[in-house]
């Protein structure tokens, strides 16, 4: 438990606690930010992808993400562009989930669309206020730039980073992305790599959040029970678990949301328990099985979205530097990645 959420839970647990045999209060947790990728460091270039025919196209980087927060709120990137602004410059930048065809599963279904904004000469970081868009533990981020020919003088690249400092520990010691990136070329995904062993790592920085939930626990029918209500994403499994000291817990059951979100689990309490503690987790999206992580099976990585008390008892202590271009040709032709 992080020192927020335990400042947090101690200034519940005095409004909660305050003489109360069986706790028939509302809980709320805020939701917690936190940094899931980060690959904003030293600049290594700047490189922009190109169709078959030599035209600007979709291009972007897939990632997985540290921790558990999946509700992306930001999105930082950077750009070099070389141009004589005209006002028609753009970026346009999308996410999706990895749920298409291939033995690496493409991108297809899209999760975010920020929509063409108008960008300007030099290098640039990028910060995107996020409308809460959840994503699975790995998905892929990708740009497309408008308004230049993406020849000499007139192109705008993405600023290459290499290697993250957060994210999902992957095969063979990397972190958060492998060395490639996706294309989007004649109405398909491909995967490619830039020449000259350079690491397609894209700068950009991942901010997400767990999930803000208020739980409210009434009396039961019976003197030792009692019920935990909560409205969360419509359809959305949870598990309850409890505790005696926040340290150890205990799966109870699973629930499921209904089409409204809203979500009732009735709990019998133990009178052998001076302090019994309840939190709720939710399940999140498991991503596809992929290279990412091909031992990987479904996981459980909720976020802690309640944590509530049941018979009263005193709270416990809870302890712009100089930059080169990277050659812009790519493995064109067999390749054994698409």
């Amino acid at each position: 438990m992080s020192g927020m959420q335990a400042s947090m839970l101690r200034r519940s647990l005095r409004a909660v606690l305050a003489g109360l045999l069986v706790s028939t209060a509302d809980v709320s947790v805020r939701a917690e930010s936190e940094i899931v990728y980060d690959n904003i460091g030293t600049s290594l270039g700047g490189f922009t992808a190109l169709d078959y025919l030599g035209k600007p196209t979709e291009f972007g980087d897939e990632i997985a993400l540290a921790g558990t927060a999946r509700i992306i709120t930001q999105f930082v990137f950077k750009y070099f562009g070389d141009f004589t602004l005209t006002g028609d410059e753009t970026a346009r930048v999308r996410f999706y989930a990895n749920d298409g065809a291939g033995i690496y599963p493409k991108p297809k279904t899209v999760l975010y669309d920020s929509g063409a904004f108008l960008v300007t000469p030099g290098e640039a970081t990028v910060t995107i206020t996020v409308p809460k868009v959840e994503v699975p533990d790995s998905f892929t981020w990708t740009v497309s730039f408008g308004g230049v020919t993406q020849t000499d003088h007139d192109k705008i690249e993405l600023i290459v980073c290499d290697p993250p400092t957060i994210g999902a520990p992957l095969t063979g010691g990397r972190i958060g992305s492998y060395w490639d990136y996706w294309k989007y070329n004649a109405n398909t995904w491909s995967l490619f790599t830039i020449k000259s062993n350079v690491h397609a790592n894209f700068a950009a920085r991942v901010v997400a959040e767990t999930e803000d939930i208020e739980v409210n626990v009434s009396q039961g029918q019976a003197t030792n029970q009692i019920v935990l209500s909560w409205t969360g994403r419509p359809s959305a499994q949870y598990s309850v678990e409890t505790s005696c000291d926040l340290r150890e817990w205990t799966y109870l059951d699973e629930v499921s949301a209904d089409e409204s979100g809203v979500v009732e689990f009735q709990v019998t309490t133990s009178q052998d328990k001076p302090l019994q503690f309840f939190r709720v987790r939710r399940q999140t999206v498991a991503s596809p099985q992929s290279r990412r992580r091909p031992s990987q099976k479904p996981r459980n990585r909720a976020a802690l979205v309640g944590m509530l008390v049941a018979p009263a008892s005193p709270a416990p202590k809870i302890s712009s530097r100089e930059r080169h271009r990277i050659c812009v040709h790519e493995h064109l032709g067999s390749n054994p990645t698409a």
